[in-house]
């Protein structure tokens, strides 16, 4: 087949290339240009390793700039959900809208069949539709952040080290001379530089703004800066001085407050989701579980169509479950579903 390779410059997309190559296949990388110079990555920097690792492994690099579309498709909605008062999840839509979905379609225009990238995620059968699975390595299976893939696209998709652990992957690069062997990993959000705060990076458009912190009826604790610098389940940064630990419980945009309360008070069983991307027709009717957050164990439980969306019960409490974020649905190893969190059912 005729692939093209996301290439971020790091070690796994460099192998799932390798692999791919090393298959039989016709592969070219393509590397993004997304951000500043001095973002976590898809900078210049990025680029430049990501070549190198081509030539090494003998195929076409291409370098290509989708800054306006990662500012119109990610940033935007970074910034409009904090203001909101809700916690986004910036890696889930880039690569829906950016990463994995502009660039599917240029992969297209250009005349690939498949774009292939180097996630830890894997594409199985259940039932005759395709679906999402975790990948073999349980510590790195990304498979949360491709939750809102299109099902109809995921015969498009190649995920090369999905059978692999992260050692073996490094193993690979190393016996291939592959230059980025030893690169680190990026971590957190990418266009936000480390060591920064976000009124530091957007300081027009997420100014301070100085509001009170409350308790949950209504007795003030102290003050915040901003109560979109805050997320649900934070303690640093509130500086109550109260001699026990309080965290945010809730976020009131309207009135510029963060509610504080004891951690407790951050356990729930029950949240409702809308904007369902669906792998599964009827996928509420499977026994399930589900992730709130990509670090979170999934939880089983059961989800109950309502007018707008769905609710979902667990079977035991979880904490600091946050409007915004993603909530990922599993049939075992399968993804079945995904949509957006709203914290009240």
């Amino acid at each position: 087949m005729k692939i093209l390779v996301a290439m971020s410059g790091g070690v796994d997309s460099s192998v799932a290339a390798l692999l791919l190559k090393k298959a039989g296949h016709e592969v070219s990388g393509i590397t993004l240009k997304l951000w500043e110079e001095n973002s976590r990555c898809c900078n210049l920097a990025d680029i430049h390793d990501a070549a190198a690792a081509a030539r090494k492994i003998g195929i076409p690099h291409h370098a290509y700039d989708l800054k306006k579309n990662f500012l119109n498709e990610v940033v935007d909605y970074f910034i409009d959900s904090y203001r909101a008062g809700v916690t986004p999840n910036p890696c889930v839509i880039c690569n829906q809208r950016v990463k994995m979905g502009t660039l599917l379609a240029l992969s297209r225009e250009w005349g690939f069949q498949a774009l292939a990238t180097g996630h830890y995620a894997g594409i199985g059968e259940f039932q005759g539709f395709r679906l999402l699975r975790q990948a073999a390595d349980q510590a790195k299976s990304q498979e949360y952040f491709l939750c809102f893939l299109k099902s109809e696209n995921l015969s498009s998709y190649f995920f090369p080290i999905g059978e692999l652990s992260k050692t073996e992957a490094r193993t690979l690069a190393r016996e291939a001379g592959l230059p980025v062997a030893e690169k680190k990993d990026s971590q957190d959000v990418c266009f936000i530089p480390k060591h920064k705060k976000l009124w530091e990076v957007f300081p027009e458009l997420l100014p301070k703004k100085p509001g009170k912190i409350v308790t949950e009826d209504g007795k003030v604790l102290g003050t915040h800066q901003g109560y979109y610098f805050q997320t649900i389940g934070q303690r640093r940064g509130l500086n109550l001085g109260l001699g026990v630990p309080y965290y945010v419980i809730r976020i009131v945009p309207a009135e510029n407050l963060l509610v504080a309360g004891p951690e407790e008070r951050l356990f729930s069983t029950a949240f409702c989701v809308s904007d369902l991307n669906i792998f599964f027709p009827g996928f509420e009717k499977l026994e399930l579980s589900v992730k709130v957050r990509f670090a979170a164990k999934p939880t089983s439980c059961l989800v109950e169509p309502q007018d707008k969306g769905y609710k979902v019960t667990l079977s035991e409490p979880a904490r600091a479950i946050t409007s915004g974020q993603i909530a990922c649905f599993y049939h075992g190893k399968f993804v079945v579903a995904a949509g957006v969190i709203t914290a009240n059912p």
